[in-house]
């Protein structure tokens, strides 16, 4: 008999750091006005850490209680928290030196990592504002040890519960769209905010790339087609190219905000997590390339840093040095000095680790 081997849930998952690079050049290149592409990224990340957190832990025991979701949580945020105040302040003291007004209660609702859940553009936005991200991380990583479980007891229906929770979605999208919803509402803010950064909403997607992580760890490797997964992956590109052109050029059902922002990209980021995890497509293999890994390794960094690299970028050139911002100049501006600060942050990250873990000795 032949012997069968899963996909090794202890080991990192090149061509999903790749991707995970992309998704980072997507959010950056959308900040810089360069394309359209930041609220797929974002789709994108939600997704992957679905898939990534489920995948590792498939077979690992987390008790289903608040305090172990509270405390998974914390351990997850911790690495990431002090870089979230440092780049705060550093957007603080811009609107200092920019001589404008700092409402103080942002910075409580940022150090507290509570904007996401406030609907208003203000607040949610204010000071980094890609922070939200890891706000609305805060809430989905204390569920996960719960959503884990409920996962593995609902696994043999996974594409059943991924359908329904994508049409909880949909739904939930074109209700928040309705007029009697605004008019109730009265907030123009809303509808973004229930769609795009609700944590109770990104959520959903969190889910879909769990059961999707699940799936993928109890798949035998060898079972898989390469020639398949490579004539997938192509067509699922060219999907994606084409739903870009609709969202960018306002065509039918995309003419709406909630599927230009979510709705549309959800279904395709599930898409390319599963199929670029396989590693047995062209495309896939391409994202092994050790550039894009590299940048999908400190992502998770540079995303935070980026947003505050912009404005100072855009006053030194443009206001100091008196230059017409070409896009592109800003983009590569950016990420050169996103990824350099990153890799000194980590550095010194390590050193300061090194030194508590010799202390405490």
């Amino acid at each position: 008999m032949r012997k069968t081997t899963k996909f090794r849930n202890n080991e990192r998952i090149g061509s999903l750091q790749g991707l995970r690079g992309i998704g980072f050049l997507c959010v950056c290149t959308g900040h810089c006005t360069l394309t359209k592409l930041g609220a797929f990224g974002v789709s994108l990340f939600f997704v992957l850490s679905g898939f990534l957190l489920t995948y590792r832990n498939a077979e690992d025991e987390i008790p289903c209680s608040l305090k172990s979701g509270i405390q998974f949580s914390i351990n997850r945020i911790k690495r990431l928290y002090p870089l979230h105040i440092l780049t705060m302040l550093s957007l603080v003291l811009y609107i200092k030196i920019m001589q404008n007004m700092i409402q103080w209660k942002m910075i409580v609702f940022n150090s507290f990592l509570i904007q996401s859940w406030i609907p208003d553009m203000s607040v949610y936005f204010s000071l980094n504002g890609v922070s939200w991200y890891l706000s609305a991380c805060v809430f989905i990583y204390a569920v996960f040890p719960l959503m884990l479980s409920f996962i593995r007891r609902t696994s043999k229906h996974s594409i059943a519960f991924i359908f329904c929770i994508y049409l909880c979605q949909v739904l939930t999208g074109i209700g928040s769209i309705l007029d009697p919803v605004q008019r109730l509402f009265d907030n123009p803010d809303m509808v973004h905010w229930i769609t795009y950064i609700c944590p109770l909403f990104r959520f959903g997607d969190f889910v879909i790339g769990g059961y999707l992580g699940y799936s993928f760890a109890h798949i035998r490797s060898e079972t898989i087609n390469k020639r398949i997964v490579s004539a997938a992956e192509c067509i699922t590109i060219i999907i994606f190219v084409l739903i870009q052109y609709m969202c960018e050029h306002n065509i039918c059902i995309w003419q709406y905000e909630v599927f230009k922002n979510t709705l549309c990209y959800t279904p395709l980021a599930a898409a390319f997590v599963f199929l670029f995890a396989t590693e047995k497509g062209m495309v896939s293999r391409f994202l092994t390339w050790h550039p894009l890994v590299s940048l999908g390794n400190i992502s998770a960094y540079t995303f935070l840093i980026h947003y505050a690299v912009i404005p100072y970028l855009r006053t030194i050139l443009v206001g100091v040095l008196g230059l017409t911002l070409d896009p592109w100049v800003l983009f590569l501006f950016t990420l050169g000095i996103s990824c350099a600060c990153a890799e000194i942050y980590i550095k010194l990250e390590k050193s300061v680790n090194c030194w508590i873990s010799t202390t405490d000795q």
